[in-house]
C-alpha cells in the first residue's frame, strides 16, 4: 500500500501543521522522511535527494534570498520528492514569499508549516513519520503470506496460480514475471505498467523482458535476490526484484517489476517458495498445457463437435481460410513445455496487438505443443505475411527460437486439419532446410513435403540419384556452399548471397560461373532448378 503526503497529515506530531502551498499534491508518495541540510540549489548533486522522501528544513542557508528558495523548489520538484514541511517560519525564516507559494502551487508540491504551539525539534515529526512508514511496510509485507497461505490450504488447480499472481501484482502495484534459463517469457501477469510517453498505448513488460535477457545472460545461477532499475525514459525508472527458482531441473528467473523501490527480501524469497511449490506439483502433473477443446475437436475432423462449439462461442468457424502454428525450436520435450507453459493468452494477445490493423484472428489456442490461430477469408495472402513479420518481431522478445508456420488460401474450414498436419510433418526438417527463414509459407511448405517424400523413396534404394546431381562440385566445399546459400537462402539473389557469404558480389558471379561448367548446364533453369534445390535440400537434411 502507498502512503501519501495526506495519510502522515493525519499522525499526532503534526497535529499543528497546516499546507500552506501546493494541496494539489497531497497524494505525492513517501517512501521516507529526510532532513534537507543543503537548500542552495548550487550546493545540491541529484545524489542528495531521493525519490518519496518527505523533507524537513528551515531553509536557514537562503533565508533572505525568495529567489533560490523558488529554484529551490523546481529542483525538488525535478527529483520527486514528496513535500517539505517547514519548521521555525517567523522566527528563523522570516516570512513564506507570495512567489514561493505561487510556484509550489503550479508544481503541485506540497509546502507544510509547523505553527509556533507544534513540536519544537525536528525528531518528534522523524519519529512518528518514520514509524508510520515501518508499520505499513510491515504490514503490507505481512499481507503477502497471507495471500499465499489462503492459496496454497485451499484444493486449488494448477491454473489459479496466473490469479494468484495476478492479485499480488494489483495488490504491490506491479508485474510478475517468469523467465526460463533461455530467458523466454513463462508468464507475465499483475497490474498494467505506465507507457513511455513516446509509445503511450505500448506495454513495457517485453521490452524489460529483453533489457534483463541482455543483462543477465552471463550471470551465474543465484538464489540470492538481485535489485535492478530500468530506465524507461527520463520520467520513468523501473525497479527490477529478481531471483531464481528451479522447474524441471533448470533454473528460471522470477522478476516482480515496479515502480516502488521498497519490495523487500522477505517479500521476493516469500513469493519464490510459492511460485517454487507450485511449480513442483505442476512439473508432476501429465498435462503441462491445456489443450484447446474447440481446436482439439476440428484438428481430430471432429466436425459436429466443433460446429456445436463454434456456434455455442458465436464463432463463425465456416470462414477460416487460413491457419498460423507458432512451435518452439526444440527436440527436448521438457523445454517445449517450459517454454509454453506460460505463453497465456495475455502474452498472445499483445503480440497480436502489433498487428491488429492488418490481420485479426477469429480464434487462437494451444493445441499439443504449439499456438494455433485462425484467420479468416478477408484476411489477403500479403496482409497476412506482413502481419507474420511484425507479429514476430514482438513474440521473439519474449520467446526465441520459436518458428511460425503459415498456410493461406484453404478452399474450406474442414482443409484445416489437413494442412495441420502437413505442418506437424514436415516440422522437423523446416529449419535445416531453411535456417536463416523469417516464417514458412505455403511454397516452403509444399517444397518440404516434396523433399521429405524424395527422402522417404531414396531410403530404400542402395544408390539414391540424389548425390549424383551434386558430384561435380564434391571437390570445392565452397562452390556447394554459394550454391545452397543462392537457391534455399538468397532465392537467386547474387546480392544477398554475397552479403551473407560475406563475399564479392564479382566473385560470386566468377564461381557460379565454375559451377555452370562443372554440371554442364544451368542450375537456375527448369529442368535443373528442381533437381538441384531436391538435392541441396536433402544434402543439408542429412548433415544436420
Amino acid at each position: 500500500m502507498k502512503i501519501h503526503v495526506s495519510n502522515c497529515l493525519s499522525l499526532p506530531a503534526l497535529k499543528y501543521a497546516s499546507v500552506v502551498a501546493g494541496t494539489s499534491g497531497l497524494d505525492r508518495a513517501v517512501s521516507a522522511i529526510s532532513v534537507l541540510e543543503t537548500t542552495d540549489v548550487e550546493d545540491i548533486e541529484p545524489s542528495y535527494l531521493t525519490s518519496g522522501e518527505l523533507l524537513i528544513s528551515t531553509l536557514v542557508s537562503i533565508r533572505n534570498n525568495t529567489d533560490k528558495q523558488c529554484a529551490l523548489l523546481y529542483e525538488l520538484d525535478k527529483a520527486d520528492t514528496s513535500g517539505l514541511i517547514l519548521f521555525y517560519v517567523g522566527k528563523i525564516l522570516p516570512e513564506l514569499d507570495n512567489e514561493f507559494l505561487k510556484i509550489a502551487d503550479e508544481l503541485k508540491y506540497p509546502i507544510i508549516s509547523i505553527a509556533p504551539e507544534g513540536p519544537s525539534v525536528y525528531a518528534d515529526v522523524i519519529h512518528d513519520i518514520a514509524n508510520y512508514i515501518f508499520q505499513m511496510t510491515l504490514d503490507d509485507e505481512l499481507a503477502l503470506p497471507e495471500l499465499l497461505l489462503d492459496f496454497t490450504a485451499a484444493d486449488r488447480h494448477h491454473g489459479e496460480l496466473e490469479h494468484l499472481l495476478y492479485e499480488i501484482g494489483q495488490y504491490y502495484n506491479g508485474r510478475i514475471m517468469i523467465l526460463d534459463s533461455r530467458y523466454r517469457l513463462l508468464c507475465c501477469t499483475g497490474s498494467a505498467l505506465s507507457a513511455s510517453p513516446d509509445a503511450p498505448g505500448e506495454d513495457p513488460a517485453p521490452r524489460i523482458v529483453q533489457w534483463y535477457r541482455r543483462c543477465h545472460a552471463d550471470d551465474t545461477a543465484t538464489a540470492s535476490v538481485m535489485t535492478d532499475s530500468y530506465l524507461l525514459d527520463e520520467h520513468t525508472v523501473y525497479s527490477v526484484n529478481s531471483c531464481q527458482i528451479t522447474f524441471q531441473g533448470a533454473a528460471c528467473s522470477l522478476l516482480f517489476v515496479s515502480e516502488r523501490n521498497d519490495i523487500s527480501y522477505f517479500f521476493m524469497n516469500m513469493l519464490a517458495q510459492t511460485v517454487s511449490s507450485y511449480m513442483a506439483k505442476y512439473e508432476a502433473s501429465s498435462h503441462i498445457v491445456r489443450e484447446d477443446e474447440l481446436l482439439c475437436a476440428l484438428l481430430t475432423n471432429n466436425y459436429d463437435y466443433c460446429d456445436y462449439l463454434s456456434s455455442r462461442n458465436s464463432l463463425p468457424l465456416s470462414e477460416a481460410a487460413a491457419i498460423w502454428v507458432i512451435y518452439a525450436d526444440t527436440d527436448e520435450a521438457a523445454d517445449t513445455n517450459r517454454m509454453l507453459l506460460g505463453q497465456n493468452k495475455s502474452v498472445l494477445s499483445y503480440c497480436l496487438k502489433s498487428v491488429s490493423d492488418v490481420a485479426v484472428p477469429l480464434y487462437y489456442g494451444f493445441y499439443k505443443d504449439s499456438w494455433i490461430l485462425l484467420f479468416g477469408q478477408d484476411s489477403s495472402t500479403e496482409d497476412l505475411r506482413f502481419a507474420a513479420g511484425a507479429f514476430l518481431t514482438e513474440w521473439n522478445i519474449c520467446c526465441p527460437d520459436c518458428s511460425l508456420f503459415l498456410y493461406d488460401q484453404a478452399t474450406s474450414w474442414k482443409d484445416i486439419p489437413a494442412a495441420y498436419q502437413l505442418i506437424c510433418h514436415i516440422r522437423p526438417i523446416a529449419r535445416k532446410v531453411y535456417p536463416l527463414v523469417e516464417y514458412y509459407t505455403r511454397s516452403h511448405i509444399y517444397f518440404l513435403e516434396t523433399c521429405l517424400s524424395c527422402l522417404n523413396h531414396m531410403a530404400n534404394l542402395e544408390s539414391p540419384s540424389w548425390p549424383l546431381v551434386l558430384e561435380p562440385l564434391k571437390e570445392d566445399d565452397s562452390l556447394l556452399s554459394i550454391l545452397e546459400t543462392m537457391v534455399l537462402d538468397a532465392y537467386l539473389d547474387v546480392k544477398k548471397s554475397a552479403e551473407l557469404l560475406y563475399l564479392h558480389r564479382n566473385t560470386v558471379y566468377y564461381r557460379l560461373k565454375k559451377i555452370q561448367a562443372l554440371l554442364g548446364y544451368d542450375p537456375f533453369a527448369v529442368p535443373g532448378i528442381s533437381n538441384i534445390s531436391i538435392s541441396l535440400a536433402l544434402r543439408r537434411i542429412l548433415q544436420t
